[in-house]
């Protein structure tokens, strides 16, 4: 082996890496160790490394293999800052992690070759965004504009799904209605995805129509129609009938949603469906005066359905409300400061709790 291979390899070691021969990595949800091997085929439906097939749904992250070495150790160098910002002991540099891990994958965008590489990066870039806007309130503009570029220049990528999901619920948040309601109707026409995922877009479609105060009459004949078109005891079909409820108690229609997403609650395991049961039948109850039957619901989601953020938010917001007016104000105080944490950064119920608070103090 020449000197100069050696000092290749030592190079490569010394990063930490067995790069010189790595496979390409497929990380697959629910799974630690990734599916290794050379990948033949990708896009909206999923990858394919040779005869194993993984949904796009259960990709988690892809690590491609680049060229030249020098740039495929650089690329994982970038990977490893960006599982350093992950990692709760290292919360304290995960700011300048974030960052770190943007710029490298910019440059390493501008030179790597490989098509589904620079894909990649420019995704791992566009959600990197929304995590600077969702952990540290950064300003909406960048991520909004990668994600939009992304969605429009790779349609038949198997990070589509995520692209347009993250972007819509990013456009609803800014109240950007039209522009959510369309880029849910973008989801929900992709070709080779999942039906749960196209139904999924068509609900959130119906839903975007009742937070905009100019459709939301619309909603709720959207909904019952969408229901026909189910399958009845499905998870699904359980998502639209709490939506269905949702839209009755935003009308003032209170009995009639709570009668609804009880049944809903009871019959469901699915912790979406659950969560936006509680929330609803909270805020009837709450709405009716009854705030000890209220602080019970919105617990349930603050405490064990809490996996959506804007659900949570929502949550936090009425227990503190609830426990400042029962008196409770050490745990009015803990709501608060959990729902000021940047996590809920430039969320509806978030920015409610901060106007609010700031007329009595």
């Amino acid at each position: 082996m020449s000197k100069r291979w050696l000092l290749v390899l030592a190079v490569a070691l010394l990063a930490g890496a067995p790069l010189l021969f790595a496979e390409e990595e497929v990380y697959v949800r629910g799974k630690d160790k990734a599916i290794k091997g050379t990948i033949t085929k990708e896009g909206t439906k999923g990858i394919e490394l040779g005869k194993t097939f993984v949904s796009a749904e259960e990709v988690t992250d892809v690590v491609y293999e680049l060229k030249p070495i020098a740039t495929n150790i650089a690329y994982r160098n970038a990977v490893k800052v960006e599982k350093e910002s992950q990692d709760p002991a290292k919360e304290k540099d995960r700011k300048a992690k974030i960052a770190e891990a943007i710029k490298s994958y910019e440059e390493l965008f501008a030179a790597a070759t490989d098509k589904a590489a620079r894909r990649h990066l420019e995704y791992k870039v566009a959600m990197l965004r929304v995590r600077q806007v969702r952990e540290d309130g950064d300003e909406p503009a960048k991520a909004l504009a990668k994600l939009a570029d992304y969605a429009k220049k790779y349609r038949n990528s198997w990070q589509i799904t995520s692209v347009l999901d993250t972007l819509a619920r990013m456009q609803l948040e800014e109240k950007k209605y039209a522009d959510a309601e369309e880029t849910y109707q973008t989801l929900a026409e992709l070709p080779d995805v999942p039906e749960e995922v196209k139904n999924d877009a068509k609900l959130w479609m119906i839903r975007v129509k009742m937070y905009d105060p100019k459709k939301s009459g619309e909603a709720l004949k959207l909904v019952r129609e969408m229901q026909k078109e189910l399958t009845p005891k499905t998870a699904f079909h359980a998502r639209a009938r709490a939506a269905e409820a949702e839209c009755l108690a935003a009308d003032g229609k209170l009995d009639d949603a709570v009668k609804i997403v009880r049944e809903v609650i009871k019959d469901s395991t699915d912790k979406e469906v659950k969560a936006l049961g509680h929330n609803t039948l909270g805020f009837c109850y709450y709405t009716q005066g009854d705030k000890a039957a209220a602080r019970w619901e919105f617990l349930w989601v603050d405490v064990v359905y809490n996996q959506d953020r804007n659900e949570h938010s929502k949550a936090l917001y009425y227990l503190w409300k609830i426990f400042g007016e029962t008196g409770d104000a050490v745990r009015a105080q803990e709501c608060r400061e959990t729902l000021m944490a940047a996590s809920f950064n430039g969320l509806e119920y978030q920015n409610r709790l901060k106007s609010e608070a700031s007329k009595v103090e």
